[in-house]
């Protein structure tokens, strides 16, 4: 790839481990001679940034980790001179260890780095990394991301000629993912190897070819593939090539049956899955970073419901304030109740034929193509898209609950573009971390000592993305918040935006009892709308049969609030892994930030590996999903070590992990005092860690007051933290 050499000089790279690369060339490589090293280069010298082999990374969904796979090469581009390469590495950019990016540009003349840098941002683990050069020395890399709030998805960096050294600009998500992958094994799960960022005969555009995890129609996630192009604005016109050897059409045809992959549009903006409210109301908001002019504008659906015809969507320029109801109930007011049929698959386009309302297809989905919107959606155009958009979504009747699986804005812009920013524009980036080649860095420098804080990287367990902070709690008892009554094996959530309460799950409508064994004692909300659950002593659940205060199940909601429904199946059986005395029930529940269960028990535990207090929270690793449970636990957050007591009033009934800093929400079955914070059973403290596992370390505040809330008297099993 890159510009043809001339001569006949070849050149190679190897790596032997994480920070070494050596650079070979291969002379008349047909007429019988060697390849010739050259050099060997120390990358982690290079950068400045200690690096290791790439771990194991999370993924949203709770489906186990995948595989961090190994530090080899992914490509050697030779451009204008220099050789350019990517690789994936392990670093810490401060807050833990997670999976980068590492790219280097090497003079060929010389063989010494001339340009390197390390990408890498706190949470998140990038995976596959290959990269390719522009006729006007811009880079671009592109590579599946995923951590545990989001599933792998593909996006893309780079770099232009004239940006600061060792630098790359914000990632751009060229494709989201779909579901939580689960693969063929057990987890770390094996990711493919499909990857490959090329440049255009043009010398301009980048076309990248990367993995996704895709629905695949049965409830599994698999590994897809996607095509996207891009290119840099300010690199327009590529040189007139050198030419290589001559090709005979005849040895390989071009295929006539197979179209060119479509690349992508200049202004694709998608956000993350969310749950439709049955019955109700659901937002999700995006924000566009972008100050080009709308020319045109359409809107992709990718909706899992049945009965479309009960769904009503909105799309709102907050910045602007003009609103568009681009779909409304199709089939209605035609019929009563409107389309029967179930999902969306759908661009909602001014210019497409078929209006989406009279659209109902006996496929699945029952709304599949371009179809035109009930109101045109040319109000917005002239607009700057720049701001944040919200899709509003309308459930008008129950009991069909669902979820929109991805949306999109897909603008056609005008006006100047921004010259620092690959096209397509980015879905509010979060810029990682670059780490510049220091200016005085060597071949024989000392490498920097690493940084060994040891923090497990972050993690995002929030399901559905919105502005405000949302606590869900259980109580061990009935009562009352806000004006809404409540029962013990129920979950009411609470707005600490607006103060208001409301039931978010209604144990008794799906076979939870108070004052039984069937009463929640724990539970966490996964990314993809399900709730795990521990309860108190046990008891028999339809559609799983006996279960003890040890196991945990998860419900998979229909609809939610005061009619809820759905199925429990299992997740976790305590049993099968050491779990067995009365004093090792379940009492809460959370994710790690590595995608592992945590729990805490009610007492004392020695099971698979580990001993802990009720204080304590131990991490499982190993097989879920499945009433045959395999693993074994490690100590993630000693108690102990930070001033819980063994005491019966510090044993902790709820965890949270922070998206943003790591903290971790705690509560307890008491009243809790420890240096920073104290208050009772219906409060919820922080930590914030500097170390955890057997030398856990951290600094506490008080985060919410139980009873200013409307939650006085209660005794809390349960919590989890929407957007904290």
């Amino acid at each position: 790839q890159g510009t043809w050499l001339n001569g006949n000089t070849h050149y190679f790279i190897t790596a032997t481990d994480p920070d070494n690369v050596q650079i070979f060339t291969w002379t008349n490589a047909l007429s019988g001679t060697n390849p010739v090293q050259q050099t060997n280069l120390n990358l982690q010298t290079a950068t400045g940034v200690t690096s290791s082999a790439p771990v194991s990374w999370p993924q949203a969904g709770g489906g186990g980790s995948i595989q961090g796979n190994d530090e080899r090469p992914q490509d050697f581009e030779y451009r204008n001179g220099f050789g350019w390469t990517s690789q994936v590495v392990a670093c810490n950019p401060g807050s833990g260890t997670v999976n980068c990016v590492r790219w280097a540009q090497i003079n060929l003349s010389t063989f010494t780095v001339a340009n390197a840098g390390v990408y890498g941002s706190n949470g998140d683990y990038r995976t596959f990394a290959d990269l390719a050069v522009n006729a006007c020395d811009g880079m671009a890399v592109g590579y599946t991301k995923g951590n545990s709030s989001i599933f792998p998805s593909i996006f893309v960096t780079g770099r232009e000629a004239g940006d600061p050294a060792g630098t790359l600009q914000a990632e751009t998500q060229l494709k989201a993912g779909e579901i939580t992958y689960t693969a063929f094994d057990s987890a770390p799960r094996r990711w493919g190897d499909y990857t490959e960022m090329t440049i255009a005969p043009d010398g301009v555009t980048f076309w990248y070819l990367g993995e996704y995890s895709k629905i695949t129609g049965n409830g599994s996630g698999r590994w897809g593939t996607y095509i996207g192009s891009f290119s840099f604005p300010s690199c327009t016109t590529g040189p007139t090539p050198t030419p290589g050897p001559t090709l005979t059409p005849s040895l390989t045809p071009a295929p006539t049956d197979t179209p060119s992959p479509t690349p992508a549009p200049d202004g694709l903006f998608c956000a993350a899955p969310f749950s439709i409210v049955d019955g109700g109301t659901a937002t999700s908001s995006l924000t566009i970073s972008d100050a080009r002019s709308i020319n045109d504008l359409n809107v992709l659906l990718d909706v899992a419901h049945t009965w479309v015809g009960d769904l009503t969507f909105t799309l709102t320029h907050q910045n602007t304030g003009t609103s568009v109801t681009f779909v409304d109930r199709p089939g209605v007011p035609a019929s009563t109740y409107g389309c029967s049929g179930n999902d969306i698959d759908a661009r909602l386009d001014d210019e497409a034929g078929t209006p989406v309302e009279t659209t109902c297809g006996a496929g699945t989905p029952t709304i599949n193509g371009n179809f035109s919107p009930n109101n045109a959606l040319s109000a917005f155009d002239g607009e700057s898209v720049n701001g944040t958009w919200v899709l509003t979504v309308t459930d008008s009747v129950t009991p069909d609950g669902g979820a929109v699986n991805q949306w999109c804005v897909e603008a056609t812009l005008g006006g100047a573009a921004p010259t620092d920013t690959p096209v397509p524009p980015t879905n509010t980036p979060i810029p990682p971390t670059n780490t510049p080649i220091p200016p005085t860095a060597t071949a024989t420098g000392v490498p920097p000592t690493a940084t060994n804080t040891p923090i497990p990287p972050t993690a995002t367990n929030t399901p559905v993305p919105g502005s405000d902070t949302i606590i869900y709690v259980s109580s061990t008892s009935n009562g009352n918040a806000g004006g809404v009554a409540f029962a013990d094996e129920d979950i009411i959530a609470y707005n600490m935006t607006t103060g208001s309460w409301s039931l978010y799950f209604d144990g008794s409508d799906v076979g939870l009892a108070g004052g039984s064994g069937l009463d929640i004692n724990a539970f966490h909300l996964l990314p993809d709308g399900s709730i795990l659950m521990s309860v108190v002593t046990g008891g028999t659940l339809t559609g799983v049969g006996t279960i003890d205060d040890s196991d945990i199940v998860r419900f998979v909601p229909t609809s939610l609030g005061s009619n809820t429904a759905g199925s429990f199946e299992w997740y976790f059986d305590g049993s099968d892994v050491g779990l067995t005395t009365s004093s090792e029930d379940i009492d809460a529940i959370g994710i790690s930030p590595a995608g592992n269960l945590l729990i805490s028990t009610t007492g004392g535990v020695t099971a698979n590996g580990a001993s802990a207090a009720d204080e304590d929270l131990l991490e499982f690793s190993g097989t879920v999903g499945s009433a045959n449970t395999s693993g074994t636990f490690s100590v993630y957050f000693d108690g102990s070590d930070v001033g819980l007591s063994t005491s019966s009033s510090e044993d902790v009934t709820g965890v949270f992990v922070n998206a943003s800093n790591n903290d971790i929400y705690l509560n307890t079955v008491g009243n809790f005092s420890v240096t920073g914070a104290s208050g009772t059973a219906e409060d919820i403290f922080t930590c914030a860690p500097s170390s955890l596992g057997s030398s856990t370390a951290c600094s506490f505040s008080f985060f919410w007051d139980g009873s200013a809330s409307g939650f006085a008297g209660e005794n809390m099993d349960g919590l989890y933290i929407e957007n904290p």
